[in-house]
């Protein structure tokens, strides 16, 4: 039987040893799609946001100022969670912002 192309990305990102690689793309995409819906879709989040880098349980988020930063930090829990139910595994832990 045929298997989920997913599933078979992961697993030849795994016999390759990049899966942590493969997994940082992931969050980090993942987040780009689902921050915006946190957001008033008026204030245009896409340009002052986005996913930055992942590394051990923690991603790094950009921002272009302390403002979209502490509006992300107030959204912070709720993120995380939706996330890792998104992933369908406990991967983000944290999520840090870093000026653009």
């Amino acid at each position: 039987m045929f298997e989920p192309f997913q599933e078979f990305i992961e697993k030849t990102a795994g016999q390759y040893g990049i899966s942590r690689e493969f997994r940082a793309i992931k969050v980090c995409t993942e987040f780009d799609k689902l921050f915006p819906l946190h957001f008033n879709v008026s204030l245009n989040p896409q340009k002052h946001i986005s996913a930055g880098h992942f590394k051990n349980g923690t991603l790094y988020v950009k921002t272009t100022s302390p403002t979209w930063a502490q509006e992300l930090i107030i959204r912070k829990q709720k993120l995380i969670h939706e996330l890792n139910k998104n992933l369908k595994f406990p991967l983000v832990k944290d999520i840090k912002t870093i000026a653009k």
